[in-house]
């Protein structure tokens, strides 16, 4: 976060173009109150150049503003453009108070609410250091919307945590989740939203063998595929590799396993994240031509 962030706020954020928008700019204590009699406030499209460069201040407009009895700074503004636009507040000396962001958009984009998410994220039941529950109180306490837990060959973590908030009204949205690990291919794929676990179908996972196979653990709604042996789903992945005309440079096994994987997301009403193709070098990279080919066919 912005340290200016947890001085000052400043609303509305976000707006439709071309209305006049009253912009509130309000300290956030009295360590940051506005003192002077007068403050100039500058509003700057990055839409039109690098601001507070001298042949750019046709991209600026300038207002005068006077703090109001409750302490905060207002002014008016038509937003024409499209973009992020920076509102900078001097005092009367000329010196930057500081410098906050507001966006200005098109009807097409105006009418969306905009959510702050994390679609990635370990917990200690993987190589993450805290309860899936605090990991999840974390998040809200940071002003985060929605979370997945997505730990390493598990998706019970994810669960955990909705489970314990699921008594408590909240306007944060837990979501099910994984990092899908199966056999025959180093590839990491994130199941976001699924509503059953990826990784516990083949009973050599985490998932599975940490659980016992227990269907609480693998399903949300208590819904999943039959799970396989290693062998059975090995015979699975031969058969997808087979039928597969793939250039040189793919893998065939390992293309195959994604190509399950992705297929099991899309039925459980997943979102099928390709995690991290270019991760660290000497561990987990994925091959260029390998990358590109997933991206070419999506």
């Amino acid at each position: 976060m912005k340290p200016e962030l947890h001085n000052y706020d400043i609303y509305p954020k976000v707006f439709p173009i071309g209305r006049k928008i009253e912009i509130t700019v309000k300290p956030l204590g009295c360590h940051v109150s506005f003192t002077d009699s007068e403050y100039t406030i500058s509003v700057h499209s990055l839409a039109g150049g690098t601001p507070g460069r001298e042949f750019n201040s046709w991209n600026s407009k300038e207002y005068k503003a006077t703090p109001a009895d409750d302490g905060c700074l207002r002014f008016a503004n038509t937003f024409d453009t499209e973009c992020e636009y920076f509102v900078r507040i001097c005092n009367s000396e000329g010196r930057r108070v500081v410098q906050l962001s507001v966006y200005a958009l098109e009807d097409d984009l105006a009418c969306r609410i905009p959510l702050r998410g994390d679609l990635h994220m370990h917990t200690c039941r993987s190589d993450g250091s805290q309860d899936p529950a605090v990991v999840a109180a974390n998040y809200r306490k940071a002003g985060y919307d929605f979370l997945a837990i997505t730990d390493h060959g598990r998706y019970y973590p994810s669960l955990e945590a909705i489970k314990k908030y699921s008594a408590v009204p909240l306007s944060f949205n837990l979501v099910p989740g994984e990092e899908v690990h199966v056999p025959l291919t180093d590839v990491h794929i994130v199941n976001f939203g699924g509503t059953y676990s990826v990784n516990g179908i083949v009973e050599t996972s985490a998932n599975y063998t940490e659980t016992n196979g227990s269907m609480e653990a693998r399903s949300i709604n208590g819904e999943a595929p039959d799970s396989l042996s290693y062998e059975a789903y090995a015979a699975e992945i031969h058969e997808i590799a087979d039928g597969l005309t793939l250039p040189e440079g793919v893998e065939p096994l390992s293309y195959a396993a994604c190509l399950w994987a992705f297929d099991h997301i899309k039925r459980a009403g997943g979102l099928g994240i390709f995690a991290h193709p270019y991760w660290i070098a000497d561990m987990w990279h994925i091959p260029e031509k390998f990358t590109r080919y997933m991206m070419k066919n999506h």
